[in-house]
């Protein structure tokens, strides 16, 4: 087809520029190449670990602070600290 169109470009005016003619389903998908996409799943990736830890430190917080009120404040201070 892009052949075809070629020659009748030539044929109708032979000083027209005609070159690198793609159809447009390979333009399309030539623009989202494997850089972008191995970003893009990088990103993703780190924005849910980010929002797993965040939740894993809200709940430790909140279980700490259950373990203050029942044990004392020692204990919650050496959970806090990983002791």
């Amino acid at each position: 087809m892009i052949a075809t169109l070629y020659e009748k470009v030539k044929f109708i005016n032979p000083a027209i520029a005609f070159f690198d003619a793609n159809r447009p389903e390979k333009d399309v998908s030539g623009s989202f190449d494997d850089r972008r996409s191995v970003m893009m799943l990088l990103l993703a990736a780190f924005t849910g670990l980010a929002l797993f830890l965040s939740a894993f430190g809200i709940l430790r917080c909140v279980c700490l602070r259950r373990l203050a009120a029942h044990k004392g404040s020692r204990r919650c201070v050496r959970g806090a600290i990983g002791a």
